[in-house]
Parts: C-alpha cells; sequence; structure tokens
C-alpha cells in the first residue's frame, strides 16, 4: 500500500511494497508521479478526497493499481503537530488501516461535469442574491425601501429610478442603475445554466427515474446522482442519511442515551437541496385544495413538530427512497 499526498506540483509517498520489500517515502513533481506509479507492481494506492482526487484515480485504475479515496475527516487525527507533506502522507496511511473506515466514491467524467455546472449556478445563485441585497441596502438608506422577494427588484427598481421625485442623486441612480444591470445578468446566467442542467439531467436514466418521487427535480435528482454515485457505496438508506448528515447526533454516556440536533456532516450542498426539497413537500400539502390522506398525515405532523423538523424528517425519508431507487440499477 502506498499513500499519496495530493497537490498541485510537488506529491509525496508514503508506504511500502511487502513483495518486494520497497519501502517508499519520497517526493515526486507531478511530470514523473505516473512514470513512477506505472513502474510499481500492483498495489493499492490511497489518496485524500481533494480536487484531483478523481483525475488520478482514473489514471491509476488505468495502469492496474487498486485505488481508495478516504476523507479529510479521517485522516487528520494522524497528523499530530508541524504538519507537512509527509505527515500528511504517513497520515494517510495509518487512517486507512482503521477499522470500520467508509471510503470516498471516486467520480466520474459526467458526473464532475454536472458537478461544475451545479457549482457555477451555485455561485451565479449567491452573486444575484449579494448584488439585490446590495440594491436595497443603498435604496434604504436613502427612506427607499423594496419589499422581500427577488422578483420585487426586477419589479421596483425601474420604477424608483424613473421617480424624480425621490431624493436619488444622479450619482447613486447611475450605480444603482449599474447593480440593476449586473442583477439581470447575474439572473439570466443562473436560468440558461439551470436549463443545461435541467438537459443533462435528462439524458440519464437514473436521474429520470429519481424525478418520479414527489419532490424531486432536476437539480435534487443530478446532486443527488453526482454526489452518491452508486448505491452500492451504501449499506442501505439510513447509511446514507447519516452520510449526508440527516440523522440526530449522539452524545451518550454510562448507558444514557442522548439525541441531540442533526449532524450537518457531509455534503452541505446536497443536504440543502434535499431540505428544500421537503419544504417544498409541505408547502404543496398546504396549498392543494383537495387534500389526501398523506397530506392531512403530513400537516398534521408539521403541527405536533414545526415546519423546520418536519422539513429535516422529510429530507431524511426523501433521502432513503432515492437510495432505494438508485440501488435498482
Amino acid at each position: 500500500m502506498i499513500a499519496i499526498d495530493l497537490a498541485k506540483d510537488i506529491f509525496h509517498l508514503f508506504g511500502e511494497i511487502k513483495q518486494s520489500g520497497i519501502k517508499v517515502d519520497r517526493a515526486l513533481k507531478r511530470n514523473k508521479l505516473l512514470t513512477f506509479t506505472a513502474n510499481l507492481p500492483k498495489t493499492l494506492i490511497v489518496m485524500e478526497a481533494c480536487g484531483g482526487a478523481s483525475y488520478w484515480n482514473r489514471r491509476f485504475t488505468e495502469q492496474g493499481h487498486r485505488v481508495k479515496i478516504i476523507s479529510p475527516q479521517h485522516v487528520k487525527a494522524f497528523v499530530g503537530h508541524q504538519k507537512n507533506d509527509r505527515k500528511d502522507a504517513m497520515a494517510i496511511y495509518q487512517a486507512v488501516q482503521k477499522i470500520g473506515i467508509n471510503f470516498v466514491a471516486p467520480k466520474s467524467i459526467d458526473q464532475q461535469d454536472m458537478q461544475a455546472q451545479h457549482r457555477v449556478r451555485e455561485r451565479y445563485v449567491k452573486q444575484k442574491n449579494m448584488c439585490s441585497n446590495q440594491i436595497r441596502g443603498i435604496l434604504l438608506e436613502f427612506g427607499i425601501c423594496i419589499p422581500v422577494g427577488v422578483n420585487y427588484i426586477s419589479k421596483r427598481v425601474p420604477e424608483i429610478l424613473e421617480d424624480a421625485d425621490n431624493e436619488l442623486s444622479l450619482r447613486t441612480r447611475a450605480l444603482i442603475q449599474d447593480l440593476y444591470e449586473e442583477f439581470k445578468q447575474l439572473a439570466e446566467r443562473v436560468v440558461n445554466i439551470t436549463k443545461a442542467i435541467e438537459v443533462f439531467t435528462n439524458q440519464i436514466e437514473i436521474c429520470r427515474e429519481l424525478q418520479k418521487l414527489s419532490g424531486v427535480g432536476p437539480l435534487v435528482a443530478s446532486a443527488f446522482w453526482m454526489c452518491v454515485g452508486k448505491a452500492g457505496n451504501f449499506k442501505n438508506g439510513r447509511t446514507l442519511s447519516a452520510w449526508v448528515g440527516l440523522v440526530p447526533r449522539q452524545h451518550s454516556s454510562g448507558g444514557k442515551v442522548k439525541l441531540m440536533g442533526i449532524t450537518k456532516r457531509g455534503d452541505q450542498y446536497l443536504r440543502k437541496l434535499l431540505v428544500i426539497a421537503g419544504r417544498a413537500q409541505i408547502n404543496a400539502s398546504t396549498r392543494r385544495m383537495h387534500k389526501s390522506k398523506e397530506d392531512l398525515k403530513l400537516l398534521d405532523f408539521v403541527d405536533r413538530k414545526g415546519s423546520n423538523k418536519a422539513c429535516v424528517a422529510l429530507a431524511n425519508k426523501l433521502g432513503r427512497h432515492m437510495w432505494a431507487v438508485m440501488s435498482a440499477f
């Protein structure tokens, strides 16, 4: 087994090849790494989950090596003091030998493409919200209040700029006009990349099946597929929910079980989308005129537990259902 501390240019390798008795403890530049691993006998290569891990997984697998990717949270406990590349590689080597550790599933090229689109869309959405909040903040200083909601920016800002009776100076009007143009560009980018994600999602059979579940749209289905990879990476649906961080955090001692709030571990983006999907289910049940037994049961649960807890519970349930659908493939 050989552990590799990935980097941009300098990679540190640490491990041992028992067949030949060779011990590896050296640093290599990027252009020499594949040449070195190609001359090794077939071995287990372990890396930390970080940028480029999926790429190196494909390259090492092509050479016939077995590859495992470990989460950084398992490695951190073995680093100790005085962190450097060599100690990071040693920590990876030691962490892999820990019993009961879960490894990270590598992503395919299609999953990396989907991840890139989701990450860019998320940045556009954040920048759009930042721009709208800045417009609101500047106008509020001049006594102009815009109601809550992104749609009110597009509706009210042109009216405010055309109103000659407010106290906005020419300089501030020009600034607000500039910010409004930026807001419109970002909103258009969000729409375009969302359409691209929807088209990409509908080309994938698993994602089409996932969208048949209540509350699951193209964004949730594609994010679940790109993060989970394969259902076989998890023992059951509850294991997946624990990985996403939607199960209670336990702080038990002396035989007394104490359950707290959710752990919030795992992929934050996927967890957020699942919770939003749960909230969408509650809103749909509330708006529906002719409520079914499921709607009444859900609304009763919301009344007893509160909307926030109900959203998380639905997100947990939805994640387990999605795992069950994915496991059929």
